[in-house]
């Protein structure tokens, strides 16, 4: 079923994996929730000497259960204006509340 609404607010929450709630509000006037499931929180950090198979193998160790993927991908980076693609390495992990731990790590 689709149904176009203006986002108003949003955050998650977490049940068996993290669901994404988008607040809005519709065309009608009426408020409404969208529950987005199969959304997993990811980050991104430049590509060092560790091979992103090397830094999945530390990171699943340190974070047992928690490291979804780490995968080496070409993109802008997020901060300046750049005009070329670097290489990036994506973690994505299951709980958005620890990407900050993972992140710091």
């Amino acid at each position: 079923m689709e149904t176009e609404f203006q986002i108003l607010d949003c955050d998650y929450i977490t049940l068996e994996t993290p669901i994404v709630r988008l607040f809005g509000i519709t065309k009608e006037g009426k408020s409404i929730c969208a529950f987005v499931k199969g959304y997993y929180p990811y980050f991104y950090i430049k590509q060092d000497k560790n091979s992103p198979e090397s830094l999945e193998t530390l990171l699943k160790k340190k974070f047992p259960g928690l490291v979804l993927h780490v995968e080496n991908i070409q993109k802008y980076q997020p901060i300046g204006f750049n005009t070329e693609k670097q290489n990036l390495i994506k973690i994505t992990i299951n709980d958005p509340a620890r990407v900050p731990e993972v992140r710091d790590y």
